[in-house]
């Protein structure tokens, strides 16, 4: 008996304990305990999402806010890592996740998605002198 038990904790990924042989618990990220990089910047990504949309969230807001996070770590991690000369990463898998992680925060409806207040121009910087 102790022999299985010490085979199933070996198979079980670092985030999840053991229930039954084949069986998993499913983790989210407000579970994580931010003790790696990956889950404090999804949960980084996570709060900052949540603020832009603002009040309060329904269920479906808070999964999409979740995943868009979640992706988006990845995807940061995934281009870093392959930048950083990491073979195991493909650029294929970098590119995909990419552009997965951007779609999953277009869903978010933020409005002010990478776009900046317009800047006076020069000519009327000159006229408020």
């Amino acid at each position: 008996m102790q022999s299985s038990t010490a085979a199933m904790e070996a198979r079980s990924p670092a985030n999840t304990r053991p229930v039954s042989p084949g069986k998993l618990r499913l983790m989210t990220l407000d579970r994580l305990d931010g003790r790696t990089i990956a889950s404090r910047r999804a949960g980084e990504l996570a709060r900052d999402f949540a603020a832009e949309i603002g009040g309060t969230m329904s269920v479906a807001q808070r999964a999409a806010v979740e995943q868009a996070a979640v992706l988006t770590a990845l995807a940061e991690d995934a281009a870093s890592r392959r930048l950083g000369g990491a073979l195991d990463v493909s650029l294929e898998d970098t590119v995909r996740l990419a552009r997965v992680a951007q779609l999953a925060v277009r869903r978010l409806g933020l409005r002010n998605l990478g776009r900046r207040e317009p800047q006076p121009s020069f000519q009327a910087q000159l006229e408020q002198l």
